[in-house]
């Protein structure tokens, strides 16, 4: 015997209720940022790298009280000849912070609050929506991932 069951999936400008995505991609999807997070301390090596100094981290994509960023050692002299908004270091945007917060002292303000800002954006309704459009994900009525 065979039977045939249809079901219906919705992309996120046509599911009925997007809040109900929101909330399970939320709830479910917490390395949406890991990438981010990676990126930028491929960033931070690289410049500590060039300045011939030693990195230290620990940090997030969410703000927590041990967060901090510096490198020690290094010659600061070392990065006159970077032209910053070519993102010389590693080819990504993150460069750009972390040049500019060694050069003016502010390293550690400098990377968190950006992490912590592209964290809000990331798992905001608007980048959480950007993000299901651009891979063209599909969800269930009830706000589930279709796979």
């Amino acid at each position: 015997m065979k039977k045939e069951i249809t079901e219906t999936v919705y992309t996120i400008d046509d599911h009925p209720n997007p809040n109900a995505v929101y909330d399970w991609v939320r709830g479910n999807w917490h390395d949406l940022g890991e990438n981010t997070v990676q990126e930028m301390v491929d960033s931070l090596k690289a410049l500590a790298d060039h300045v011939g100094g030693t990195l230290d981290y620990s940090f997030g994509l969410f703000p927590d009280r041990g967060d901090f960023v510096q490198i020690t050692g290094g010659h600061k002299s070392r990065i006159k000849d970077l032209k910053v908004n070519d993102c010389p270091l590693t080819n990504i945007c993150w460069d750009y912070d972390v040049i500019n917060g060694y050069r003016d002292g502010d390293l550690d303000y400098r990377v968190l609050s950006a992490l912590h800002r592209e964290g809000e954006y990331l798992y905001s309704d608007e980048g959480i929506h950007e993000h299901i459009e651009c891979n063209e994900y599909y969800f269930e009525l009830d706000g589930e991932f279709y796979q």
